[in-house]
């Protein structure tokens, strides 16, 4: 399966974006987020257990 990246969005100069567009991209990004934030505090609550 290839991945590529969309080009388009990698420009500055002149680019509209629909509102459709900018709402996907916040989710997109909102759920990268909340994934890190999760992902650290599993590794808090597996440190805690590990030393006890």
């Amino acid at each position: 399966m290839a991945i590529h990246a969309n080009t388009d969005l990698t420009r500055t100069k002149g680019l509209q974006y629909t509102s459709q567009q900018l709402m996907w991209a916040t989710i997109m990004h909102l759920a990268f987020v909340v994934s890190a934030v999760l992902l650290g505090y599993l590794e808090q609550i597996m440190n805690g257990l590990k030393k006890k």
